[in-house]
């Protein structure tokens, strides 16, 4: 009986004020303006959010400008204080948040920690080492390359640009 008593009473006691003290989350939504690239013919759809560096090429200029995306409203965005319908645009350019953007960041983390691993090899086989630091290199290029990689949308080729947004909630 004083057994269960002292289990009784640790639980109660482990477990009580933390019930107490319990906080209840709130709904932390947040909003993210994206550009939203729909290709209908090959049901593709790309997204390059708010505050991304982006380029553009204009209809009735064949110059490359590019700039950072400050916002986006229905029908243009603003770069870098500019105002730019989408119907003046010919091409919009900018990095897509993608599988390939994941495995690129996979492929980076690999490919350094491949050449620390090699370089650790390579003090007790040096051929193994080298071999071992050469695909940790590949890797790590890859990854970058992956990582670094601008998508262009040429919108007179069946491409389209929408302004949307894209909610989340932190607290989920």
């Amino acid at each position: 009986m004083k057994r269960q008593l002292f289990i009784l009473s640790f639980f109660v006691f482990l477990l009580g004020p933390s019930a107490l003290f319990a906080q209840k989350l709130i709904d932390d939504i947040r909003v993210i303006k994206v550009l939203l690239f729909v290709h209908q013919q090959k049901d593709l759809k790309k997204m390059v959010n708010q505050s991304a560096r982006i380029k553009y090429r204009l209809r009735n200029n064949s110059k490359v400008f590019t700039g950072k995306l400050d916002d986006i409203k229905e029908g243009m965005m603003v770069v870098n204080g500019k105002e730019v319908l989408f119907n003046d645009c010919k091409m919009i350019g900018g990095r897509v948040f993608s599988e390939e953007f994941f495995a690129g960041g996979v492929l980076t983390g690999a490919g350094f920690a491949t050449i620390v691993f090699g370089a650790a090899l390579a003090g007790t086989n040096i051929e193994t080492g080298a071999v071992v630091i050469a695909g940790g290199v590949i890797a790590l290029i890859t990854g970058l390359v992956l990582v670094t990689k601008v998508r262009k949308f040429n919108l007179d080729k069946g491409w389209e640009v929408h302004s949307t947004e894209v909610l989340y909630n932190l607290a989920e």
